[in-house]
């Protein structure tokens, strides 16, 4: 255990490791003078001075004693007294070296550091072509591709680099709901450039349940939001604790700066977006030409030329507000529209404004439509094949208990689960 004490001669707080100091004789490192640990007959450790003069050279030895009392600011004060009488070996701090005066280590220093500006002064000439021996390639740009190789090892070590990292161009994302959602709708329609279709509600995992597959919003974060380069395993639940390191962190991305709620029921971080999967309870397991089908399906592809109604007037994404779920877990990140009223009903949907909500459309624009609209229109917007305009005087639809059964299960003729509605002609009103 450490112990401390005083300095007798400078009042300077000293401590020493433990208790074999003893009995020992140490220097103060201000002011020098010889003590020797001891300990007091209350128990307390103390030091005493300890005379290492001559006899007859015990009043010289008061005397700067004494002087070295008087010079306790600094170290670097004590130290130049020290020069002022002859220093014996035990009282230096370091071993002297030729030249230095009383342990001095300034000309040390000086030549060292002279000699260290030298030697950097002759590397560029002493290297080939002025550069370092571990320096072979002109450096490549972050988005360049490599150029002047073709070994394949270089190119999969870039590759495994840059792998699950966000793209450096990426702007900061918006801290409004409308903002995030164009910034969703931007990589979704880079998506379906991309693929060919927008992407399915759950991942193929090879026969798992819908509600243990992955989303389609983990392919987005595996993507852009795995600094890390978490390794995924698509093939198992989401919520398998092997995942937890990826599946247990907030992606803002997916979240409304708005919401109350940022996390799932099971405490895991929620998502506050939903690809729009149609009209009715079963809309996400209807074919893609259905007439109540929406873009996001449970399986189902969408291409753009699957969207009869037109890109601008069909729901891509929506917020919700009440009930979300893992922005990891499969049918967390779609929803159907199945109860009036639609906006800030049983639904859940909302962005957090009291009397409207944003929703992002198939182009990649927004809207905010109010809570007050009528939900003949909330429902044409969120089909995508119902053949109908946006107009609630036209009135040639079905009736609701066609187009939103109750349960998939006692739809009133299973084969009409997956047979398209008819579209009727509207005709304008007089």
């Amino acid at each position: 255990m450490p112990l401390s004490f005083t300095c007798p001669c400078c009042r300077a707080h000293l401590k020493v490791r433990d208790e074999s100091f003893v009995g020992q004789t140490i220097h103060c490192p201000e002011c020098r003078v010889p003590l020797l640990v001891a300990t007091a007959p209350t128990g307390e450790t103390i030091a005493r001075q300890v005379s290492t003069e001559k006899p007859a050279a015990a009043p010289e030895a008061k005397k700067q004693a004494n002087l070295k009392g008087q010079q306790t600011s600094t170290k670097s004060s004590a130290r130049r007294h020290s020069t002022s009488h002859e220093t014996t070996p035990e009282e230096l701090p370091f071993p002297t070296f030729p030249g230095s005066v009383g342990g001095s280590r300034t000309p040390q220093i000086v030549a060292w550091s002279v000699a260290a500006v030298c030697l950097l002064c002759l590397i560029p000439f002493l290297l080939p072509s002025g550069k370092s021996n571990l320096d072979t390639e002109e450096p490549q740009a972050p988005d360049a591709p490599l150029t002047g190789t073709t070994d394949p090892n270089i190119a999969a070590k870039k590759e495994q680099e840059t792998a699950g990292k966000p793209l450096e161009k990426e702007l900061p994302l918006p801290e409004t709901p409308d903002g995030r959602l164009s910034a969703l709708g931007q990589l979704l329609l880079e998506q379906a450039a991309k693929n060919g279709h927008f992407p399915t509600g759950t991942v193929d995992s090879g026969g798992l349940p819908a509600a243990q597959r992955w989303s389609w919003q983990a392919k987005i974060a595996a993507e852009r939001d795995n600094p890390l380069a978490i390794p995924i395993d698509w093939g198992q639940r989401w919520n398998d604790p092997a995942a937890d390191r990826f599946v247990r962190r907030p992606i803002p991305r997916f979240q409304n700066p708005l919401a109350e709620t940022q996390t799932s029921e099971d405490k895991y971080p929620a998502t506050h977006f939903v690809g729009i999967a149609g009209v009715g309870t079963d809309a996400p397991l209807l074919p893609v030409e259905h007439s109540r089908a929406g873009i996001f399906g449970q399986d189902r592809k969408t291409r753009i030329e699957d969207i009869r109604d037109g890109v601008s007037n069909t729901m891509l994404v929506a917020g919700i507000e009440q009930h979300p779920g893992s922005w990891a877990e499969g049918t967390s990140t779609y929803r159907a529209f199945t109860r009036e009223p639609y906006i800030h009903g049983p639904d859940g949907f909302g962005t957090g404004q009291q009397k409207s909500m944003f929703v992002l459309m198939a182009d990649g624009s927004f809207k905010e439509i109010s809570s007050e609209i009528d939900p003949t229109v909330v429902r044409r917007m969120a089909a995508m094949n119902d053949g109908l305009p946006l107009d609630p005087e036209c009135r040639a639809s079905l009736p609701m208990h066609r187009q939103i059964p109750s349960r998939l299960e006692n739809h009133p003729n299973p084969k009409e689960r997956s047979t398209p509605l008819l579209r009727l002609p509207c005709s304008q009103p007089q």
